[in-house]
């Protein structure tokens, strides 16, 4: 499924979009619907001529018929997402945010990470950084500007209580929205769009200041960083990064975990974890064909780099398996014989966006089968736990 465009916008030239309906005019009255009752309220913004309106479904009625998938009647369940109902599925992770509820709520993993600069997956058919002219639908339409309209608690960027504005994609859309309420701690100063120092060209639409002139009154801009956010902290200063698994699943908008012929599990085992009571696992035994892998991945997207630490335990041995490791596709190490005991171990993770790879590789050497009668195997697991981030 392609995401349609949003819909027009006022940053020149206006593009054509489908999400959300409907559309109305700025300077004048737009509306805006809640599951009882139609208010209209009147805008002024220095974006024209068009722009969206704040929702992407219509409103359910609180009798709503179920349907089998345990949504309302016209929406439909995600797997891995218990409570996330929405109309189009695709729409989650596609890299284009879809800024209203139902998509960037908690329940759908905030559009599974399409809303912040360090949750987007880069591989995903939008690539998170559409630009201007380059965003094109099946047919040809340009698509955009879709923005960032970051409420995930973990990065704490925008309030979305706080920041109540018409149109939530041009916040973080390279454009600096001056009125309507964007250019605000609330919204992040819209985004960084409207301080020089701020305004992030590698997830921008529209080139930094090249449609609206920059307006800036974030007092704690610049500094040589990126955006920031209400607190006045830079977003790639985060809290860092952990995951001990105990949630019992993976977070898709950081892990990968089915590549290969093989997926990772989670595993419950206290007296087996290396912290807490999870962990993640690839066994040989599930690997059907000689030289199939088992991968999994991690997404790191930090502007200062950093040091990347997890635990490792390999119940393997050559040449039935062995474990590699990769940081974007480049071997960093390989692991043949046991790690009989959980062992720490750090990567160094450079500025910008990476990806980390786990290997589990069953009989990668293609030995025969008089080498293998030889050799004594082991178990043929591999283990990770308690990964952790730490920016510099």
């Amino acid at each position: 499924t392609t995401e349609p465009p949003p819909t027009t916008t006022t940053e020149p030239p206006p593009t054509t979009t489908t999400e959300p309906p409907p559309t109305t005019t700025e300077e004048a009255t737009t509306t805006s619907t809640t599951t009882t009752t139609t208010t209209t309220t009147t805008t002024t913004t220095t974006e024209e001529p068009t722009t969206i309106a704040p929702a992407t479904e219509p409103p359910i009625p609180q009798n709503a018929n179920l349907n089998a998938q345990g949504c309302p009647d016209g929406l439909q369940s995600v797997e891995g997402l218990p409570g996330c109902c929405i109309e189009e599925p695709s729409y989650l992770g596609d890299g284009a945010c879809d800024p209203w509820a139902p998509y960037n709520t908690e329940a759908c993993a905030f559009d599974l990470g399409d809303c912040c600069f360090d949750t987007c997956n880069h591989d995903s058919p939008y690539g998170c950084n559409m630009e201007e002219g380059n965003a094109k639908g099946d047919s040809g339409e340009d698509l955009g500007p879709f923005g960032f309209f970051c409420i995930d608690p973990r990065y704490k960027i925008i309030e979305e209580g706080g920041c109540d504005v018409e149109n939530r994609e041009w916040i973080g859309d390279g454009g600096c929205d001056a009125e309507g309420g964007y250019n605000t701690r609330e919204c992040g100063w819209d985004m960084g769009d409207c301080c020089e120092e701020d305004c992030n060209e590698k997830y921008s639409f529209y080139e930094c200041g090249s449609t609206q002139p920059y307006s800036c009154v974030n007092p704690n801009a610049g500094g040589g960083q990126s955006h920031t956010n209400p607190s006045g902290s830079n977003i790639y200063d985060q809290v860092s990064f952990h995951d001990g698994f105990e949630s019992n699943e993976f977070d898709r908008s950081n892990w990968k975990w089915m590549g290969g012929d093989a997926a990772w599990d989670i595993e419950e085992d206290p007296g087996t974890a290396a912290e807490g009571s999870h962990y993640a696992e690839a066994r040989t035994a599930y690997i059907i064909n000689d030289g199939g892998t088992s991968s999994l991945e991690l997404s790191i997207d930090s502007f200062t780099g950093g040091t990347l630490s997890f635990q490792i335990q390999a119940l393997i041995k050559a040449p039935f398996e062995d474990m590699v490791i990769y940081v974007d596709g480049v071997p960093t190490s390989i692991i043949m014989h046991a790690i009989p005991t959980w062992e720490m171990q750090e990567l160094e993770i450079k500025g910008g966006f990476h990806t980390v790879q786990w290997e589990h590789r069953k009989n990668p050497m293609d030995a025969d089968e008089k080498e293998l009668a030889v050799a004594t195997p082991n178990e043929g697991i591999t283990r990770i736990d308690d990964v952790a981030f730490h920016p510099h």
